[in-house]
This record gives structure tokens, sequence and C-alpha cells, in this order.
């Protein structure tokens, strides 16, 4: 025992402990070390592992996630092997249900070797039976929300637990990390309808830190008058800004005409890394069981703006080139007169970008035609390399690197920064 407790001090003056103090300025930490020790009895746990109150893997409130081996925790937390996946079902406090289970093939588990106080791993007699009874995985997804519900702050939480000779024993808690945080006006009583979110900004900028307040108000009424359809605000309307971030509410799209295909051809098409997080869930989970105010009404909305456009549409499809070389010369005139005299100073500034962005939308359905036959091109090649195994990368990657395309063009300039000497001669980010 004393040798133990020696070693666990002894841990202060690791050079990873002492870098992480020098980092976060932790001065008195390095010149005066001190260290606490909890001293306990190990539990030689027949079964154990982790639970997560909401499931990490969807962001579902409403779910207990729950994954187990025989023996210790070690070979669960330290990822040994494959655990068994539990999944229940907790938003009815009275009656929870297991919505899934995956029994895996645990290979090999942990144990508790009580002759040289240390552990030991062997193969596991029967590898494919499961690991926890349906009662135990309801017993511990109880605990689970119950230490939740103890801390009282409404954050998620990382449990570790075991069982010997059949009782539960709770080993570890604290706040979880894995997930994706959410603001309050966002999260929906458990047991209610769900809801899907998609941020705009990261999706279409590339960025994921949020807009000043101004900078949110400007996007929206940019939004709002090139796509009218997507005007309508917060948790019954198509688009939520909220907190320097928009969202697409992607619940309440499937919910108009048309809105599941849109969600399934466009969205899915846009990013590798959306579509990957689109297929990893059931998008009818998601679907509203009425179709809320806000999205009413949207396929008529894009009918009438489509209708609006279309001979210009035509007209850019076969002369792409004079229609390329018009919205050039529209919107330079645009940014022209935002440095020249001509915008009235003594006019509110929302007035005035309000009457450019009236400009703008004169512009653009000229070049909507020319966009088209960009799409109509994007999808021939990717009809055509259909069965060319990674082409599909190549060729999302290839659209969105294409000439003018300012995010894209930012990351070259800072590939081509980084090559100069003084960059890669900088030994630290003093």
């Amino acid at each position: 025992m004393p040798y133990a407790i020696i070693n666990s001090f002894a841990s202060l003056f690791d050079h990873r402990i002492y870098l992480y103090k020098v980092q976060h300025g932790m001065s008195a930490a390095i010149t005066t070390p001190r260290i606490a020790i909890i001293v306990q009895r190990q539990i030689d746990s027949d079964v154990s592992g982790v639970g997560f109150s909401i499931n990490p893997s969807n962001n579902c409130y409403d779910e207990v996630m729950i994954s187990a081996n025989f023996g210790l925790g070690e070979s669960v937390v330290g990822g040994i092997i494959t655990p068994d996946t539990y999944i229940v079902d907790r938003f009815d406090a009275d009656a929870p249900s297991i919505a899934s289970k995956r029994v895996a093939e645990k290979t090999s588990a942990i144990w508790l070797d009580t002759s040289s106080g240390g552990t030991r791993q062997e193969p596991n007699k029967d590898p494919s039976a499961q690991a926890l009874t349906d009662e135990q995985i309801l017993e511990v997804a109880d605990l689970v929300a119950r230490v939740e519900e103890d801390r009282g702050q409404g954050v998620p939480v990382d449990t570790e637990w075991a069982y010997r000779d059949g009782k539960l024993y709770l080993l570890q808690a604290r706040p979880m990390t894995a997930y994706i945080p959410l603001f309050p006006e966002m999260v929906t009583e458990r047991g209610g309808e769900k809801r899907l979110y998609l941020d705009i900004i990261v999706m279409t900028q590339g960025f994921s830190d949020p807009l000043s307040v101004l900078g949110l108000d400007l996007w929206r009424t940019m939004l709002a008058r090139l796509k009218p359809h997507l005007a309508t605000d917060g948790v019954e309307g198509l688009v939520w800004n909220l907190h320097g971030r928009e969202y697409m509410n992607v619940s309440n799209m499937m919910a108009t005409t048309g809105g599941e295909a849109m969600v399934s051809k466009v969205f899915r098409s846009y990013d590798k890394s959306i579509d990957r997080a689109f297929a990893s869930i059931d998008l009818e989970d998601y679907k509203p069981s009425t179709t809320p105010e806000g999205a009413k009404g949207t396929l008529w909305k894009q009918l009438s703006q489509l209708w609006l456009m279309l001979p210009k549409m035509i007209h850019g499809l076969y002369r792409r080139e004079e229609v390329m070389a018009g919205y050039i010369e529209g919107t330079q005139a645009i940014i022209d007169k935002c440095y020249s005299d001509d915008c009235p100073k003594d006019e509110p500034f929302a007035d005035t970008y309000v009457a450019l962005l009236d400009d703008y939308v004169e512009v653009t359905p000229s070049i909507m035609g020319a966009v088209l036959s960009g799409m109509i091109s994007r999808w021939r090649l990717h009809r055509l390399f259909s069965k060319c195994e990674g082409a599909n990368d190549y060729l999302i990657s290839m659209c969105m690197d294409l000439n003018g395309n300012p995010t894209s063009e930012m990351g070259h300039l800072m590939v081509k920064l980084a090559s100069f000497p003084e960059i890669q001669e900088t030994n630290s980010k003093e």
C-alpha cells in the first residue's frame, strides 16, 4: 500500500503533467505539488462497463446507451474488445424499455488477480453470450438516469458501473463530453417528437464560430430575400436563427411536399460527412406528425419563384458565357455602388442594405440557367464515373474547389502561406 501511494505521488512529476501545468499557468502547482490519493476497495466484478445518460451516437436525450463486457471495465474503457451495446428508451420513467441490443463477439475479458493484486486477461468462455440480462440492462439505465437527475444541472453524464454477485455498483460519474450540446430552446420534452437540425453556416460556409448579432441579421435578411420560401423563422419554421447560428429545421422540411426528396437528394449529396450523418439515423424518427405552420405552402412558394425565374433560366442554359459576363458586370456594379456616393449617407444602414439586396435579386435570376447547366454537368459526371471506386469523393472535392469559391481560395492561400520559410521556421505560437 505505501509503495502504491508513493507511485501515485510520483506521477505528479511526469513530463506530460509538468507541460500541462506550464501551458495553463499553474505555477503554484509546479513549485508546491499536491495530490489527493483515494484508497478504496477494488470490486472484483462479474460484468462491468459504461453508461451514458443520452445516446452519443445520435444525440438523443430520450435514450440511455450502455456498453458492457464480462470482468473489469478496463476492456470496455480501453477499447480492448467490442462490447455489447444496449439502448434503453427512458422517456417513460415508469416503464422504460430496451430499444435495441447489439450483442458483440467479446473475445476476452480482464479479471482481477487476487493473488498478485494486479489483473489478467483471459478468453471469454462464451464470447457471444449477452453480458447483461434484460433486467440488469434496465437497472443500469435507471441508475444512469438517477445520477443525471441528482446532479441537477441538466448535463448528461458518463458513468462507469460494475456487477458483483448480482449487486450493482456505481464506480464513477462525470459530465459527458462526447455529445453535441443543444441550446435550451432546441431541446424537446422527453417522449415528445424529436427534431433534427442542420447548421447552415457550417454546411455552406465551412466555419463553426457563431456570427455576431449584426452578422446574423445581415445573413438572415439576405437569405429571406433570395429564398423567400425559407423566410419562416423559429421552431415552427424551416430556418431558425438562434444565438449567432442559423439552423435548417430538417424535421419541418420533411413535412413539406417534396421535402423528403429534398433532404435525401440535395442535403445528402452536398457533402460526404453530411451524407454519413444522415445515413447513421432513421429520418422517420424525426418527421413531425403534422405539418408545422411555418412549413405550410412551401411548395407553392418555390413554384412561384421558379415560374418567375424560368425565362431567364432558359436563356442562361443556351447563353452561358453571355449570362456569366452579365452577372459579373451586375455584381461588380453593386460593389462599386457600395464605395461610391450613390449610397445615401443619411439613410439607416438597414435600408441601404435591403436596397443593395434588391439590386442583387434583380441580377441573380439571369445566372440560374448557367448554374442549372453546371448542375446537369455535375450529374453527368457522377453518372459517367458511378462505377469507379472513390470517384464520387473526387468529384465532390472538384465541385467545391471551382474558381471563384472564396472558401477554397482561402484554403489554397493558407497552404501557400504555410510554405513560407518564416512560417516553417516558427517554433511556437508565440
